[in-house]
This record gives structure tokens, C-alpha cells and sequence, in this order.
């Protein structure tokens, strides 16, 4: 009678593919896991940015119609300009965000203002920036 020498197990090539395999995906999580991290971050960044931008709207409708004024006087042309010497206002925040905001007169109608605030912050070489623009009216008391 002849015996069939049968050996049950994996060889050393399948347990190195398999490794292997093993290593290309973890290595694939550890990256999604960078990625989602940096996404959070930039979400968080922007978020900041806008209760930012929302505090200096309010700041900025709280004033008097006649107070809120076209100080470079381009009106519609500078409306999204946004730099230090175009800029009708800027401020700064504590945490490296800088706020621009210009007006324009009459527009979209006569006896309105329309107001772009844009909050800027560079991060990593780039510009990011939240864009705001809202209209205030003037009110007529009798």
C-alpha cells in the first residue's frame, strides 16, 4: 500500500502575501485616517471663520444707516476687493483671521446698502476665505 504524505498548513510564500495584503490595508486606513483628520481641521478653520464673519455682521447692522459709509468710494467696482487699501473696514481677530468688509451705496436699489464681508485666513501656503454679503436698508420713520 502506498501513503499519500498530505501536510496540512500554509506555506512561507502565503503567509508573506498575505502580510502583505494585510500591510496595503492598513497602511490605506492610517492615510484615511490623515485625511479625515486634516478635513476636520480645515471644517473647524472655517467654522471659526464664519461665527467670525457673522460677529462683525451683526457689529456692522447694529450701526446707524448714515454710519455705515463707502470709504473708498468705488462703490459697485470695490465691492469685492479685498485688501488692505481697498477695503471700506478691517479688523483682526485674536486667532489670525482678518475681516474685510465693503459697501456699496444703492445697491441693489436706491435707499439700500449692500455690504461683502469676506474673512480671510492663510493656511498652509492658501488663502481661505468665507464670503458674506447682505443688503441693509435705510429706515424711513414717519
Amino acid at each position: 500500500m502506498k501513503e499519500i504524505n498530505e501536510q496540512a498548513g500554509f506555506t512561507l510564500v502565503e503567509t508573506l502575501i498575505a502580510v502583505m495584503v494585510l500591510a496595503v490595508g492598513i497602511l490605506s486606513l492610517c492615510a484615511m485616517l490623515v485625511s479625515a483628520t486634516l478635513g476636520n481641521s480645515t471644517a473647524s478653520n472655517m467654522t471659526t471663520a464664519a461665527a467670525a464673519g457673522t460677529d462683525q455682521l451683526e457689529a456692522i447692522f447694529a450701526m446707524n444707516y448714515g454710519a455705515l459709509v463707502d470709504t473708498d468710494g468705488d462703490s459697485e467696482g470695490g465691492l469685492y476687493d479685498f485688501e488692505d487699501a481697498t477695503a471700506d473696514g478691517m479688523a483682526t481677530t485674536p486667532d489670525g483671521y482678518t475681516i474685510y468688509w465693503n459697501v456699496a451705496d444703492d445697491r441693489p436699489m436706491p435707499a439700500t446698502k449692500r455690504v461683502v464681508v469676506n474673512v480671510v485666513r492663510t493656511e498652509g501656503g492658501y488663502r481661505r476665505n468665507v464670503e458674506f454679503e447682505y443688503i441693509k436698508a435705510q429706515v424711513v420713520t414717519n
